[in-house]
């Protein structure tokens, strides 16, 4: 674990799994550094591609990956792909290339400009939704993308699904009002 070998990595975890909207936002949470960096834990990205997004955010306040090749099963690929893409540009206008590419990197002023309120698989979307929305510059990167190594995935789980939908309502209806 990499958190073990340097001193200047923290990890941050639940006692209980609360799923991955919540490992999300008590991740940006904690990050304490000008800078914030984000990838899962799973071994399905690596770290050498961070150097082209350090380059982009001279210019960019957001930059955010997206898989050139997706490692997944096609169910999970056609739940993120199709349906999650229609859903965020029907409700909010979102049209980014794979919003939930957990390779993300920004200022921590990204981070401060607003509050997020979901905790869901749909908290990622949440993000870059609200960073849009607060004027923030954002800019798309492929990464390389590898099979998981360990651990299981939920995103194709209908109850993960289900959950994101209502809190993606709910969001729809609280930036309508704001």
């Amino acid at each position: 674990m990499l958190a073990k070998k340097n001193p200047r990595i923290k990890l941050v975890n639940h006692q209980t799994n609360r799923g991955y909207g919540a490992a999300v936002k008590s991740g940006l949470k904690a990050a304490k550094m000008d800078w914030i960096f984000f990838t899962d834990s799973d071994g399905q990205f690596r770290f050498n591609e961070l150097e082209k997004f350090v380059s982009a955010s001279a210019t960019y306040d957001l930059v955010i990956g997206y898989r050139k090749k997706r490692m997944d099963p096609f169910h999970r690929v056609f739940v993120a792909q199709v349906l999650l893409k229609i859903w965020n540009f029907v409700l909010f206008g979102l049209t980014v290339r794979d919003v939930d590419c957990a390779y993300k990197l920004f200022p921590k002023k990204v981070r401060d400009a607003f509050t997020l309120e979901t905790e869901s698989a749909i908290t990622v979307s949440e993000f870059i939704i609200k960073a849009k929305l607060s004027g923030f510059s954002i800019k798309q990167l492929p990464v390389k993308h590898y099979p998981r190594l360990f651990g299981s995935q939920t995103g194709g789980n209908w109850r993960v699904i289900v959950r994101a939908a209502f809190e993606s309502f709910r969001l729809f209806k609280e930036l309508r009002l704001s």
